[in-house]
């Protein structure tokens, strides 16, 4: 069995800003990603969810990194509450994790009966209220986020 990286060439660092020369002068490290003039952040979601699928039962695989598909929530299991896009690849489900900032996705094998569909905030604002109640509903939702 060989082990190799889900991301190769990245490394993941948690900690203070301040430590930026250290980390650069690390043998190996070759720069530090920025986006625009400060340096790239990755939500913690993001890093949570697989962090969740490695430590969890699951075989995670490196997967083609994906900007858009059917999101899903997980309702139940080691990886409740993870979202993700949802495929089909053959007669299996599965669940990919994505890493936005450096376009890096990965998968893991999941129930399709263990997600639900997830709305998200550019779908629901393209809805149209059916009723004024509905619309005023909608908006307060809306604005309360």
């Amino acid at each position: 069995m060989i082990s190799l990286p889900l991301f190769p060439c990245y490394v993941f660092v948690r900690g203070p800003l301040e430590r930026k020369l250290a980390m650069i002068t690390t043998p190996g490290v070759h720069m530090i990603l920025y986006r625009g003039e400060n340096v790239a952040l990755i939500p913690g979601e993001e890093m949570q969810a697989i962090q969740k699928a490695v430590d969890g039962p699951f075989s995670v695989e490196p997967h083609p990194y994906l900007k858009c598909g059917e999101r899903v929530r997980v309702k139940r299991g080691s990886l409740e509450g993870v979202e993700g896009v949802l495929v089909r690849k053959k007669n299996l489900f599965r669940l990919v994790l994505s890493v936005n900032m450096v376009a890096q996705s990965v998968a893991v094998e999941i129930d399709a009966a263990d997600v639900e569909s997830v709305v998200n905030e550019s779908q629901a604002l393209h809805r149209r209220p059916a009723s004024i109640q509905e619309r005023e509903t909608f908006t307060a939702r809306n604005l309360a986020v």
